[in-house]
């Protein structure tokens, strides 16, 4: 008897949350979810940026050199398109 007085405000509870969420329209935004384009940075001032932060954490020691490479090697393979 105890059990089914916790299960059923549980399951009442999670299918009044599945209904709000229905209702609210974030479980259509779940199942159908828009596109975000990623683009590359273009602005050459954010570029030096981030290339002087990556050096800054190779030199930290933050990064090794193996992954130092890996990103800009990344990095200039997106800017040159």
């Amino acid at each position: 008897m105890i059990r089914f007085l916790i299960i059923l405000p549980t399951v009442a509870a999670l299918v009044a949350i599945g209904w709000f969420l229905w209702k609210s329209g974030f479980l259509a935004q779940a199942e159908k979810p828009e596109p975000i384009m990623d683009r590359p940075v273009m602005d050459a001032k954010e570029r030096r940026a981030f290339l002087k932060r990556l050096k800054r954490w190779r030199e930290e020691g933050k990064i090794s050199r193996e992954e130092f490479e890996h990103i800009s090697a990344l990095c200039q393979e997106e800017w040159d398109e």
